[in-house]
């Protein structure tokens, strides 16, 4: 069985994946971990949809310039 920080460890790894695969070159693995650890210990739901706001804030400003 997974442990709470195996699952967290997960949850992580799959937002930086989804991150890299919708931002291309633009990913920026410094932005992604400020990202994650900005707002310290929240739960896995809140940590999901900050990190999904910040790909599509990203992706944003790629059509922009």
């Amino acid at each position: 069985q997974l442990t709470a920080y195996d699952t967290g460890g997960l949850e992580i790894v799959r937002l930086r994946n989804e991150a890299l695969r919708r931002l291309g070159p633009r990913f920026d693995i410094q932005d992604f971990h400020a990202r994650i650890l900005e707002n310290g210990a929240v739960p896995l739901a809140a940590l999901s949809a900050r990190v999904e706001a910040w790909i599509a804030a990203e992706e944003a400003k790629g059509v922009t310039q």
